[in-house]
């Protein structure tokens, strides 16, 4: 041992009698040994980590600092170990104050040092270090770029050569690392690791500080990895880090560090990989970096969140729940020993909010006869709360932010689906979009984040049938898979994802190239999905789902098996305790019940009721699945035999009551329920629940949902009304009870088009302030969002237009609020009802398997006639026979060609005899017992006719009732002879139409206008050449004093164009009813010709048209095919047509058709029509003038040689009109009279 080394030996042990005997009286000496004395407790403290030797020199070096004068040579010196020492002390008790005298000696330190000292490089690193630490407590961003500031000007002013460079070098880079981690700017991190390699270069391999500069160049590589997936990034991390922790003494205090980082780079490979040695090596030297960390080390912290993470990540693996205990109680530990205001403690809120949703997760299992309820929803709750507190303290530029967003929505999501709060899927939703957004296009966590993104836009399409959510939920399912790698370890979950979002598009739209495609990347995710990985059931399960579906569109048995081996397999390795446990059960009970059907074996169809009662048995009772898996066991037992009819209603009734499920389920299991109860005669509880149900119609069918979502939504509630206003009458309710059913229970769609289009003049005049607003939200929220041009666009107006919707719905709140508006946008009273009924009465035909009724209501009240003769099996039968259909086919593109004169005499012939004995039997049992009861005599003349509107529900909502008769009886037995018919989807769109007249004078100089638009030849349709004539006819009729604009085979656009600007629109043309999506029926046009190629067929549909609004609007006269009808047999009530579309555009009047006729009958009705209401010119007449002219053009046809036993060429004609005000023309004055 040499004498220095002895000497510093003996000035450690006995400071004080040192000093004595060296200084003498020399005050510089003894300040030198006082200095000196620090420097070395300091030293050992690096070494062995004894806070008492950093007491010791902190306060040495304090002295020494104090009793140094200002311009001393060794000033600088003895600042910077001061600042040294009160660092180390902040590092390991975490005290504020400790750091801020640090950073506070450190700059008198760099201020007192010239510009040429060789040792000003170092006093910069330190106060760069320093102002670092400074930032990772505090979070300011202006404390990080000081420091890297002062870190560059460090290893500027340091030679080449020096030995400290590889110190200044790795300062720099770990504030670089920092200020990427901040900001995600991947220069930084690129600079950062460049740095960091450069400092590893110059620091030989003896060195004491390798091991610290490898550590550090370890962790940016792993960050870059992080940051764009390279894997070779990873593994040099893991090389290097392995490394330092060689190369680091078993007592180093830098130890725990490594390791932890070691660990965390094991981790990550284990992510990429699934090899689960790599988790089990982290959790390994995770567990030794905490051993050697004191316990009141401010890192002890990190090094416990880390091995949360790792343990967490195990249980996901394994699926053992002491991993995930452990997991939850060392979060909770790390959060506990983290300061309040320490930067970090967002990301160790986070974790633990991810360990007890997972606790949630796990411990949620059932309330069963068998089992305890262990659904502990308190830990979902602080998992919400903890996450939010996280978010809530990350900056809005921190790297973190997304991360901890997409947490939070996960979280969120994960409390819809326990309780059903579509408030918590729509806060997921908004959260998920902006994690989304801060995270930049090349992050590696940019795929998860999509992933959940598209899972939630997934559940709102289950709850609100809303397609565009599913079409964006597949497409941003898409990016996700498009940006992982083929080798990463989640690339399943997200093939597996997609599969399932492409099976659900299947299911509503029936595209079978979706449904392979599901197929195929569903087999691809369980294919790489690892034997042992708890989420290789659901992958399973997911890919019987798709095979199942495919049997179904296919028939396939091979499908069928496969579907019921793999959801098998599913189950076989999923724990007993597993939440899921049921949705696979319930499942496969739904694909042996498809083989029951198939092959007939009743031990299928028992094994699928077992299976059913054990998915319900196990389901907790206020679970949102329940209802879905209630329902799914009554259809079993409705499979077998009767006597298991009680325990299928109980379960329905069971589900009814499941107010968590989503509504569309409990509106399904009400809707069987009903029938079930009326099977067996309990008339009461039947009537009670189906308007109960009718009464959730509004939370399901709202502003939110398109055209299309709408269909889809309230096909659920197919027939319901029709058989509460059966029941209604059964049990003797008054008949206004049963008018108010119908009108709240149908023509859902219609409704909401019309209360968005309703006149507000009384509420203008009333409160215009608020009425200006509920107009500017009307039309907001019926903007359509696809005018958008780009998807950022689309989403932003999507939310923009959820909000939108939202405080419409308020504003109305607001409005029937006020006095005398108590009733807006609400149903109608039965005085409004009655009121409606002043130029007319109106009946509801109403037919289902219970009874038949009519309901009639005139100005003096309501009354119910009973049909007693007019039954449902027969009208089924006559449906059945569709007899206007002309052929086998009955889809939508058959109507285009068909040549009613084409068949052979004795087929037509055959068809029209009996469509006679219908109109027989619709006027026997019928028509006739309701005109008998109203005391509607024959009258000879036409303009004497009563008038009447016609409500035709369910099986008979398109029936002719205009045209029932009995030739056999005699001439006089029909409606023609008795009164004048309209038509209306339903008496709120019949006040619509009679609305505000547009018009009341027009002058010579403001002719009034007509729109005539012909298609003799439509591109892949039958020519209709009759249409020129017509055309011809039609200008004849009206005569000089209109300005008639005619448009011979046009595009879309230019007849919108038109459409907005006449009076009276007549278009001749092929018309097409869609059997599937009334909203897709329309007229058949052509798109606009280019010199690229020929013009192709294009529709006028449905949903443009009601999008329109017409103000000028007053006859619609539409001679095609099928435009008063609706073949979607689920959406009969919602009477959706080409003639309802108009109505509700502007149209006070439309004519249409029921079914297709003859070119000559079309020429002869329309000129009858036009020549007829000409003849009224100036008289006053009110708006039955309309319905009159069609009245007697179709009567003179039906009373023709030619046609009067033909009655398929004449019947289809319906007049859908206003009750009050008139379109009539004047040749000598051009006045548009109006009451």
């Amino acid at each position: 041992m040499d004498d220095y080394k002895i000497f510093e030996d003996y000035l450690l042990q006995d400071f004080d009698s040192v000093s004595t005997l060296l200084a003498r009286g020399d005050e510089d000496v003894k300040i030198e040994l006082c200095s000196h004395y620090a420097a070395l407790r300091l030293k050992r403290f690096f070494r062995w980590g004894q806070m008492k030797d950093l007491e010791e020199s902190i306060e040495k070096a304090k002295l020494a600092v104090e009793r140094t004068t200002y311009r001393h040579k060794h000033l600088a010196e003895r600042l910077n170990n001061l600042a040294v020492g009160l660092v180390s002390r902040y590092e390991r008790t975490g005290k504020i104050e400790d750091l801020e005298e640090a950073i506070l000696v450190a700059r008198q330190a760099v201020e007192v040092t010239p510009d040429d000292h060789p040792n000003l490089a170092a006093g910069l690193n330190n106060l760069g270090n320093k102002l670092g630490h400074q930032y990772e407590r505090t979070g300011r961003i202006k404390d990080l770029e000081e420091a890297i500031r002062i870190a560059r000007q460090a290893v500027e002013v340091t030679p080449d050569d020096h030995p400290n460079l590889a110190a200044g070098l790795n300062n720099l880079g770990n504030k670089l690392g920092h200020h990427y981690e901040r900001t995600g700017r991947i220069k930084d991190l690129e600079e950062a690791i460049q740095v960091a390699r450069q400092a590893v270069k110059v620091t030989p391999d003896d060195h004491l500080d390798l091991a610290a500069w490898l550590n550090n160049l370890g962790n940016k590589l792993s960050c870059q990895y992080e940051r764009i997936g390279r894997i070779k990034d990873l593994e040099e991390a893991i090389r290097v880090t392995r490394q330092a922790v060689k190369i680091t003494p078993d007592d180093h205090p830098d130890l725990a560090g490594r390791l932890n980082n070691l660990g965390t780079e094991l981790e990550s490979r284990y992510k990429r990989t699934g090899k689960i040695e790599n988790l089990e090596e982290a959790i390994r030297v995770t567990r030794q970096a905490i051993k050697v960390t004191p316990d009141d080390h401010p890192n002890l912290a990190a090094g416990l969140n880390n091995l949360g993470t790792k343990l967490e990540s195990r249980y996901e693996r394994t699926g053992r729940i002491e991993d995930l205990e452990e997991a939850t109680r060392v979060a909770r530990q790390a959060v506990k020993v983290t300061p309040d205001d320490y930067p970090n403690l967002a990301e160790r809120l986070n974790n633990l909010g991810t360990k007890l949703e997972s606790w949630y997760e796990r411990t949620r299992t059932k309330l069963g006869r068998r089992f305890e309820r262990t659904d502990r929803i308190e830990d979902l709750g602080e998992a919400i709360r903890v996450t939010r507190q996280a978010v809530e303290i990350t900056p809005d530029d921190h790297p973190d932010l997304a991360g901890r967003l997409n947490n939070l929505g996960n979280k969120l999501g994960r409390q819809y689906e326990r309780t059903g709060r579509i408030e918590d899927l729509e806060e997921a939703i908004q959260v998920a979009r902006q994690a989304v957004k801060v995270t930049p296009d090349d992050h590696p966590k940019l795929a998860a984040e999509l992933n959940n993104l598209g899972n939630k836009l997934e559940s709102r399409y289950e709850r609100t049938g809303r397609i565009k959510d599913l079409e964006e939920a597949i497409r941003i399912a898409r990016q996700a898979v498009k940006v992982t790698p083929n080798d990463h370890p989640d690339l399943a979950a997200w093939l597996n994802n997609l599969g399932t979002k492409l099976s659900r598009q299947y299911e509503r739209i029936g595209r079978i190239e979706d449904l392979k495609e599901a197929i195929r990347v569903a087999r691809q995710a369980v294919e790489v999905t690892p034997n042992d990985y708890p989420k290789l059931a659901a992958r399973l399960n997911n890919l019987g789902n798709t095979l199942g579906c495919r049997y179904n569109h296919i028939g396939k048995i091979e499908d069928l098996e496969e579907a019921i081996r793999v959801v098998r397999q599913a189950i076989e390795v999923t724990p007993d305790d597993h939440p899921d446990l049921a949705t696979w059960l319930n499942n496969l009970g739904n694909k042996l019940e498809s083989r029951y059907k198939w092959m007939g074996k009743i031990e299928d169809l028992e094994e699928a009721i077992r299976v059913a009662r054990q998915a319900v048995e196990i389901t907790p009772d206020d679970h949102p699945n329940l209802a879905g898996r209630l329902h799914t066991l009554a259809h079993h037992l409705l499979s077998s035999r009767p006597s298991n009819s009680l325990e299928a209603l109980k379960a329905l009734l069971h589900a009814w009551s499941c107010h968590s499920a989503i509504p569309s389920v409990r509106v399904r299991s009400s809707a069987l329920a009903v029938q079930l109860l009326q099977s067996r005669g309990d008339h009461e509880r039947a009537y009670k629940l189906s308007t109960e149900t009718i009464d959730l119609l509004p939370l399901i069918h709202n502003r939110s949902l398109s055209h299309q979502d709408q269909q889809y939504v309230v096909s659920d509630f197919s027939g319901l009304a029709t058989s509460a206003c059966s029941l209604a009458l059964e049990l003797g309710e008054p008949p206004e009870k049963a008018a108010d059913i119908l009108e709240r229970g149908r023509g859902l769609i219609l409704s909401l088009l019309i209360d968005d289009r309703s006149d507000i003049s009384e509420l203008e005049a009333a409160y215009p302030e608020l009425c200006g607003r509920y107009e500017n939200l009307r039309s907001e929220v019926n903007t359509p969002v696809e005018s958008a041009t780009d998807q950022r666009t689309r989403n932003m107006a999507l939310e923009r237009r959820t909000k939108a919707i939202e405080e419409l719905n308020e504003c109305i709140r607001v409005i029937q609020q006020l006095p005398d508006f108590s009733q807006f946008q609400k149903g109608l009273t039965a005085r409004q009802m009655q009121d409606s009924s002043a130029d007319g009465c109106i009946v509801f035909i109403n037919l289902t398997d219970l009874r038949g009724d009519a309901i009639i209501i005139t100005p003096n009240g309501f009354k119910a006639l009973p049909l007693v003769h007019f039954d449902a099996i027969q009208a089924e039968s006559w449906i059945n026979q569709n007899l206007t259909a002309f052929s086998s086919a009955i889809q939508a593109e058959s109507w285009i060609n068909q040549n009613l004169t084409a068949f052979s005499s004795d087929d037509h012939g055959q068809k029209q005899k009996y469509f006679r004995q219908f109109l027989s039997w619709l006027w026997q049992r019928c028509i006739k017992p309701i005109l008998d009861e109203l005391r509607y005599p024959i009258q000879y003349s036409a303009e004497s006719l009563p008038r009447i509107w016609w409500i035709g529900t369910g099986l008979a909502s398109s029936f002719p009732f205009h045209a029932a008769s009995d030739r056999s009886a005699g001439v006089t037995e029909s409606a023609y002879d008795r009164v004048i018919s309209s038509y209306s989807p339903s008496i709120k769109a019949l006040i619509h139409a009679r609305g505000p007249v547009h018009m009341t004078a027009v002058s010579r100089s403001d002719r009034p206008k007509a729109l005539i638009v012909t298609m003799p030849q439509t591109p892949d349709a039958k020519d209709l050449p009759g249409t020129s004539e017509e055309k011809s006819v039609v200008t004849a009729a009206l005569g000089g004093p209109w300005h008639i604009t005619a448009l011979d085979q046009p595009d879309v656009a230019t007849v919108m164009e038109q459409i907005q600007k006449c009076n009276i629109a007549h278009l001749a043309c092929h018309g097409v009813s869609n059997q599937t999506d009334p909203s897709e029926s329309g007229l058949l046009l052509q798109t606009a010709g280019t010199a690229a190629g020929k013009p192709r067929q294009d529709i006028l549909r449905v949903r443009e048209v009601c999008q329109a609004y017409l103000p000028r609007a007053e006859i619609a006269y539409l001679s095609a095919c099928s435009t008063a009808e609706n073949r979607a047999a689920k959406l009969v009530d919602e009477a959706l047509h080409v003639v309802s579309g108009f109505q509700v555009a502007g149209f006070r009047h439309v004519i249409g058709c029921l079914w297709p006729s003859s070119d000559r009958v079309c020429v002869q009705v329309a000129k009858s029509f036009y020549s007829e209401l000409g003849q009224y010119g100036g008289r006053g007449h009110k708006d039955r003038a309309i319905a009159l002219a069609l009245h007697k053009a179709v009567k003179g046809v039906c009373e023709g040689d030619e046609y009067g036993k033909r009655p398929l060429y004449w019947a289809q004609y319906v007049h859908f009109g206003a009750l009050l005000g008139a379109i009539i023309h004047s040749a000598s004055c051009n006045i548009i009279q109006a009451d």
